[in-house]
């Protein structure tokens, strides 16, 4: 991969995943709208930021989900 910033189009997808429930990979699939699957998740890098704790170390190629602090809902999409 590249160290060129996360696409765009790929980030404004992403986005819309703001607000719905993220099963973890090996989980049941669930076909409800509100939910969506980390395995559909097609970037990479990506990483999974539960409670918006992070690492401070910044890579604009990398993808990163917040959830909240159960780790369920995603807060927000953001690269770096």
């Amino acid at each position: 991969m590249s160290t060129h910033d996360v696409p765009s189009d790929v980030l404004e997808h992403f986005r819309e995943w703001v607000g719905k429930i993220l099963v973890p990979k090996a989980s049941s699939r669930n076909e409800d709208a509100a939910y969506v699957h980390e395995e559909d998740i097609t970037y990479e890098p990506y990483r999974i930021c539960v409670g918006g704790m992070a690492t401070r170390d910044f890579r604009p190629n990398r993808l990163n989900f917040s959830t909240d602090k159960n780790n369920e809902r995603i807060e927000s999409v953001w690269r770096g």
